[in-house]
């Protein structure tokens, strides 16, 4: 039998392919383009930006410290149940430093504020002494 042709031949021009047109034409996932990725380099940013800040502030309570710890007069008292640096001028409590044991600087100073400043330190260390077994200095 012979081979008849089809009543209506498709020519590969008309299928829409062919060797010469596939050179040219891409497949799907080539003419999809993927969206570039953030660099690295902004999250980087991002760390650095915020640890200066916190840097920054940290650097900048150290220094309010020391400021009010140059500043100030002192009054140091130590015991073996703990230590602590009262920070003041001549009208009110600046600060305080303590290890080993508490202090309610807003409420003390207050207190100090009402009874003067020269009374309230006279009467810190009486109850220092007495509540304790260390000693106040005046610096």
């Amino acid at each position: 039998m012979e081979e008849t042709p089809p009543k209506n031949p498709v020519t590969e021009s008309e299928q829409g392919f062919s060797t010469q047109e596939n050179q040219s034409l891409t497949t799907p996932q080539d003419s999809i383009q993927s969206e570039p990725e953030k660099p690295k380099s902004t999250k980087k940013k991002t760390f650095l930006i915020i640890g200066g800040i916190i840097l920054g502030i940290i650097l900048l309570v150290v220094i309010i410290f020391i400021i009010v710890s140059a500043t100030s007069k002192k009054l140091e008292c130590a015991s073996s149940q703990g230590n602590i640096t009262i920070m003041y001028d001549e009208k009110t409590i600046k600060g305080y430093l303590a290890s080993g044991m508490s202090y309610d600087l807003d409420t003390q100073k207050t207190y100090a504020t009402q009874i003067g400043i020269e009374d309230y330190l006279d009467e810190f260390t009486d109850w220092f002494e007495v509540s304790t077994d260390g000693t106040c200095v005046r610096k």
